[in-house]
């Protein structure tokens, strides 16, 4: 006796084909010269480990200074801290290019994954395979490996967009409220290495300080996410920005505003760890370059508005590279 032959929908097949695609292990052909394309496009590795390095020496030189121990240099824990922020940003930004592929196809068509350089599965394949790695290097403490989920665990509802109804997609403010707070959790992971390095416990900590060190570096990287999304009217597209709903002359006046706030902390937070004069003078300078910037973008003799994103990125790495510089001083005197 024949068996009934089953009809499966046509459907059904592709989406089975799309899941076994989604599961197999290795990538497919030619998967690292596509993502060496995408990377040298969207995140290229040598300046991004730069400020990995830089973010990482900076925040961890202030906690050295404010607890009184001696940085004790490349260590495990070094490597460790800039592995993690390197890691994260990278992971970050895999999920924007699947958070955001529908919204690329049509306004960012000149993007590797709109172009075909690269594909999703690759997209897919690196995100599964950073985070995997990700999590086993924070293995070598409980609470390290604790904070590494929690921080990957955040990223993980940031692309998920936190399972608000998909009407809120789009709501840029709501956006930045639960998404820019993902630089808060990094830094207070890389407190989490701060204190298993030193032995001490987050109940010891200064905490009024940590506090304020929070709030300078968090407003230097909430300036810098305001300032990439602000354009001069003649720019402004499909693609939501802070200019498109504050207009650009307010919405430059915020970023810059944010920025001053994080330039009076960082003075602050050096004047109870004794601030020096050189400190002083790199920031005062970077903090001068941001009033010109600004004063010219105002006056619409910027070419472009994207150049505020560029200048905040300076400042930025001025305000870290100033830390720096300060406690190597320090520590030769």
């Amino acid at each position: 006796m024949a068996l009934p032959m089953l009809s499966v929908p046509k459907k059904d097949v592709r989406k089975t084909m799309e899941i076994i695609d989604a599961v197999k292990f290795l990538p497919d052909k030619g998967y690292f010269q596509r993502m060496i394309i995408y990377l040298d496009k969207m995140f290229p590795i040598a300046p991004r480990l730069a400020v990995a390095v830089i973010l990482y020496l900076s925040f961890t030189l202030s906690l050295c200074g404010v607890h009184g121990f001696s940085f004790e240099g490349i260590s495990m824990y070094s490597i460790l801290g800039i592995w993690g922020i390197f890691a994260i940003t990278l992971i970050l930004r895999l999920m924007d290019e699947l958070k955001d592929r529908q919204t690329d196809m049509i306004l960012f068509k000149d993007r590797p994954l709109p172009l075909g350089q690269v594909k999703e599965g690759d997209i897919r394949y690196s995100l599964f395979f950073i985070c995997l790695i990700y999590i086993v290097c924070h293995l070598i403490s409980q609470r390290v490996l604790l904070s590494s989920a929690v921080t990957l665990g955040y990223a993980f509802l940031m692309f998920k967009y936190f399972f608000l109804p998909r009407k809120s997609y789009d709501c840029l403010l709501l956006n930045l409220a639960t998404h820019n707070p993902i630089t808060v959790v990094i830094l207070l992971h890389l407190t989490t290495i701060f204190s298993v390095q030193y032995d001490i416990r987050f109940a010891d900590l200064n905490n009024s300080f940590l506090i304020i060190l929070l709030v300078e570096y968090w407003f230097l990287f909430l300036s810098w996410e305001i300032s990439r999304k602000i354009r001069y009217p003649r720019e402004e597209t499909e693609y939501i920005t802070y200019s498109g709903i504050f207009g650009y002359r307010r919405a430059a006046f915020i970023a810059f505003t944010v920025q001053s706030v994080s330039f009076a902390v960082a003075c602050y937070l050096y004047t109870i760890i004794g601030i020096s004069a050189v400190y002083l003078i790199i920031v005062m300078a970077g903090y001068l370059i941001l009033v010109f910037g600004y004063a010219k973008f105002l006056l619409n003799k910027m070419s472009t508005g994207i150049k505020l994103r560029t200048m905040a990125e300076t400042y930025a790495i001025i305000m870290m590279l100033a830390t720096i510089v300060d406690s190597c001083l320090k520590a030769v005197n």
